[in-house]
């Protein structure tokens, strides 16, 4: 199985759009968002959670100018630095 391992403080994210409910259970996707949420799906070994906080699994925001798109199994990625990820998205205690 090949594997693709970003280098150099990027972070592969999967793009992921969530979705927002009217009060009548109409989906809206709001795609004109200067900013696109992902789900990291590879980190290089040196910047998971210990060095930076980012782990396979993480919801994170990046903004909308940042990043290199691939094409990785089938589906589009994203490859972006560790410094254009503005936020992980988390839960609150």
């Amino acid at each position: 199985m090949k594997v693709l391992i970003p280098r150099n403080g990027h972070i592969l994210i999967k793009r992921w759009t969530p979705e927002q409910t009217t009060s009548s259970g109409v989906i809206i996707q709001d795609d004109s968002a200067s900013y696109n949420f992902g789900i990291v799906v590879a980190v290089h070994e040196h910047f998971k959670e210990e060095v930076y906080g980012f782990n396979i699994g993480d919801v994170v925001v990046v903004d909308s100018d940042s990043g290199t798109s691939v094409k990785w199994e089938g589906e589009v990625h994203l490859l972006v630095g560790t410094n254009d990820i503005i936020a992980v998205v988390g839960e609150s205690e």
